[in-house]
């Protein structure tokens, strides 16, 4: 018994280095990890980045309030056409125009739970000439350590801090504008992508699977010597097999579908049905779980294989009105502080249509309509200039 143990243990199939202690028997341990493998979330944009259905509820989001229309007003209501913030709003840096800035501000917000703009201000009166986003994995916020029994802004951030490679710069608290996401964290928000973990993980390594079994067919066999009393194959002839099965041999374009050997080879098939892997299914549930997440529904998604027009319709309407209004009523409070001052006649609002911001359920119902409507024919007239471009 000791002899097998002791093989056993150096195969590796057993979890305790020491299988037998001391006259009595150790617990078997589960061979494999016992600890689920997830991914790094170290860098935040990167993860973005690399997980398609992550990326996609984020720049919808993000694109849903860019395509809300900025306006200027005074305590009446009524809009200020030429008011000096409407043109920063308008064309916030010779980079970009608002659209894109606003576009950039939440896709920082929603990935990493906070978003930073630069103010460029006069040298008198202070007024705020343009503004620039800053990529929050590059910037430090240097705190004061001090929080609660401060009464301004200064007294809890003393200033930031940007490095990348071999450029920095820094701004006094006053010059950068910073939205949190609304959540814990008393000073930054926290970014939901670290709670969805899991769930982008999963994605990922579905996605992996699916790729080896689509470009190398997985593991599907093995090739050995036919009988248990023949002389195993030499290392030479061993690579020379693998090399044919590898290169040459498949159900792939351009590959050969029979191996024919002159070597006394066994075929001992290992294939798995790859429904039974429940792979899409997987899939499913974790975008669900991604999009319950930020307020999303899968009826938008091309994911979504039995929505209706009117469903998808619905769907925008709901996100229109639970996550991107609510959005664009904190953007806009935080740039009439930092752009208009508080305490003034004047502030900026988000409007749908021209009937936006109306306390009537009617008028927002419509109003709503009308954005969703404006929505859907832009994708329309993005994807007929696709076909042209095609």
């Amino acid at each position: 018994m000791g002899l097998v143990t002791n093989i056993l243990n150096g195969l590796g199939y057993f979890g305790s280095s020491n299988f037998y202690k001391g006259g009595g028997y150790n617990q078997i341990e589960q061979i494999g990890n016992k600890e689920s493998i997830c991914i790094s979330i170290d860098d935040l944009e990167k993860v973005y980045l690399e997980n398609p259905h992550l990326r996609s509820v984020i720049d919808t989001d993000a694109s849903m309030l860019s395509n809300l229309k900025w306006v200027v007003k005074n305590k009446k209501g009524e809009v200020q056409q030429d008011h000096p913030a409407l043109t920063i709003l308008n064309r916030p840096n010779p980079l970009g125009n608002g659209k894109e800035f606003i576009t950039a501000m939440r896709t920082y917000e929603l990935i990493h739970g906070n978003a930073f703009a630069s103010k460029v201000q006069t040298a008198l009166t202070k007024d705020v000439v343009a503004m620039y986003p800053i990529p929050p994995q590059h910037l430090e916020v240097k705190l004061t350590g001090k929080i609660f029994d401060q009464l301004t802004i200064d007294g809890i951030i003393d200033g930031y801090k940007f490095s990348h490679n071999d450029y920095e710069k820094t701004w006094a608290t006053n010059e950068v504008i910073r939205i949190k996401q609304k959540g814990v964290g008393v000073i930054l928000g926290e970014s939901k992508i670290k709670t969805l973990k899991q769930q982008i993980s999963n994605i990922k390594y579905v996605y992996e699977s699916r790729n080896v079994l689509l470009n190398e067919r997985g593991g599907i066999g093995i090739l050995s010597t036919h009988s248990d009393k023949a002389v195993p194959m030499s290392p030479r002839d061993r690579k020379s097999a693998e090399k044919k099965a590898i290169d040459e041999f498949g159900i792939g374009i351009g590959k050969r579908k029979i191996h024919v050997s002159s070597l006394g080879l066994k075929w001992q098939p290992m294939t798995f049905p790859t429904k039974d892997l429940m792979l899409f299914e997987e899939v499913a549930d974790d975008f669900n779980v991604i999009l319950d997440a930020y307020g999303h529904n899968m009826n938008i998604y091309s994911s979504s294989q039995s929505t209706t027009f009117q469903n998808f319709k619905e769907s925008l309407k709901a996100i229109y009105q639970n996550v991107t209004i609510p959005a664009s009523e904190h953007y806009a409070e935080i740039f009439t502080r930092e752009l208009i001052g508080e305490n003034t006649e004047y502030y900026i609002a988000a409007e749908l249509s021209v009937d936006a911001l109306q306390q009537d359920a009617e008028s927002r119902y419509k109003a709503l309509n009308s954005q969703v409507d404006a929505t859907i024919k832009m994708a329309e007239n993005s994807l007929e200039q696709d076909d042209l471009i095609q």
